[in-house]
């Protein structure tokens, strides 16, 4: 065999390998695992426990969609802000943590609804007492220097955003509670669901509705996909289509959710 011939081939080798390496560094899915993306301290959908493990509603589903692929679950924690960012970039798998369905999001990955009601109204929360004069959001406009808590790259945000002449804040829930109790900030805007979490853990919440029109209502939680992973986004809607019809969606609800508070 020649040797130029061999130069040829050895090179022939090396790119294939480098491809191959290439394009499987490309895509966060391998053979054996299932990386999420997640915003921990978003209760009930995803917090952490005592013992410095994921728990919640989501983390429930997600190891489901695990097994029953046959992969690991590996999560990677990170704002809300750069989810979508990762899962384009195909540096996880899937996106969950209570991910609001909207056009805009729609635009960007692919969301398969997996619980919830489209969300009508919003919560705006107080620390023990909801200000004289306070009856909406625009009636804190009124307030010198108030400032408002909101998730970072939520929804909430979006719509916070707006309204012009408001102070606004990017916490996480938590956070922004503890923002209130101190006296640093004057409200939080938040979604119904995640309000009767923190309510339960914080009874000294008092909340005005803040209704949303037709145009700025979510369409429920979605299971964040990346468009181009068609073969992904069908097996986790088979998966999630066999968690209802058998129920433990329903199950799971019941565990995580807490009733309509005041």
């Amino acid at each position: 065999m020649q040797p130029k011939f061999l130069g040829a081939l050895a090179l022939l080798i090396i790119f294939s390998t480098l491809g191959y390496f290439v394009f499987r560094s490309s895509t966060a899915q391998s053979d054996d695992t299932l990386i999420l993306g997640t915003m921990s301290g978003w209760p009930p959908y995803v917090t952490m426990s005592n013992n410095g493990s994921y728990q919640g509603f989501d983390i429930d589903i997600a190891q489901q969609i695990a097994v029953q692929l046959g992969k690991k679950l590996v999560i990677k924690d990170m704002d809300t802000a750069s989810l979508l960012t990762a899962l384009n970039q195909n540096k996880v798998d899937f996106v969950m943590t209570g991910l609001s369905i909207t056009q805009e999001r729609l635009k960007q990955v692919d969301l398969i609804a997996y619980q919830g009601e489209p969300v009508t109204s919003l919560r705006l929360v107080f620390w023990q007492t909801i200000p004289q004069g306070v009856k909406t959001l625009e009636d804190l406009k009124n307030i010198p220097n108030a400032t408002v808590c909101v998730e970072a790259g939520s929804s909430t945000e979006g719509f916070l955003l707006t309204i012009s002449g408001l102070t606004v804040k990017q916490l996480d829930p938590v956070p922004s509670i503890l923002e209130l109790k101190y006296k640093k900030a004057l409200a939080v805007l938040i979604e119904p669901t995640a309000y009767n979490e923190l309510k339960s853990q914080y009874p000294e919440l008092v909340a005005l509705t803040v209704p949303l029109n037709e145009d700025q209502a979510f369409l429920g939680c979605g299971i964040g996909v990346n468009k181009a992973n068609t073969k992904l986004k069908k097996e986790i809607q088979l998966i999630i289509n066999n968690l209802k019809a058998q129920g433990t969606l329903a199950a799971l609800e019941k565990q995580w959710f807490k009733k309509e508070q005041a």
